[in-house]
């Protein structure tokens, strides 16, 4: 493995356990998503989590994300091929879009939980600056036009999800997500929208720990 750094199994005690692959966002950890775990644990899913070096953005090679993509969807694959049964993705922030590529491009993934994420060109441009990404706009989204947020319905198969954002930011834009989830709720596709208010982007995640009600069923759903 060349961008995933570590993969660890959390096992529930509950009989007939559903799965789930948890994906880590960037700098994130598996030892921080420990109660989010405990949480799924206890309610009947297995988890496995998967985090990843930080070199896929501060290097400034756009090829290093898409090899990253590559690696957490092939680990998907392998993933499912052990259990025998379908798996829910959970991803947070990068690990979100990750998610998102998967379900979009994979019909053995028809579902998601994606914890706010979005346009990744402007993120990355925002978060680390033009001294790592020179590259104009478009030629960045040119290149991860694939894996980005924005996608044709008409190309991909049918998926369901929840996706959860800040309802401002200045990490991501959520107007991006939003009319994302319209088109493709206009094509077939279900994706739920959970928005939190006062929160931004690294609020938002961190927030992911302590799901309310609302967003609970939500995700029970999946």
């Amino acid at each position: 493995m060349a961008y995933i750094t570590s993969i660890k199994d959390f096992s529930s005690n509950r009989p007939h356990s559903k799965q789930i692959l948890l994906i880590c966002g960037f700098i994130g950890k598996i030892w921080q998503m420990k109660r989010l775990i405990n949480l799924l644990n206890k309610n009947g899913y297995n988890v496995r989590a998967i985090d990843y070096t930080t070199d896929v953005l501060t290097k400034g090679n756009p090829q290093m994300f898409l090899d990253l993509v590559n690696e957490v969807h092939h680990e998907a694959i392998r993933l499912k091929k052990e259990v025998h049964q379908q798996i829910l993705l959970i991803g947070m922030s990068m690990g979100a879009l990750i998610s998102y590529y998967i379900i979009r491009h994979d019909e053995r993934f028809p579902k998601a939980i994606m914890i706010t994420r979005g346009d990744m060109v402007k993120a990355v441009k925002r978060s680390q600056g033009r001294k790592t990404w020179p590259q104009n706009y478009k030629e960045l989204a040119n290149f991860w036009k694939a894996i980005n947020l924005y996608s044709d319905p008409k190309k991909h198969k049918k998926f369901s999800g929840v996706m959860v954002l800040p309802i401002a930011g200045k990490l991501i834009d959520p107007d991006d997500v939003r009319n994302e989830i319209k088109i493709q709720n206009k094509a077939g596709n279900h994706v739920h929208l959970i928005e939190r208010r006062f929160f931004g982007h690294i609020e938002t995640y961190s927030l992911k720990q302590s799901f309310s009600r609302k967003e609970y069923w939500s995700i029970s759903k999946c």
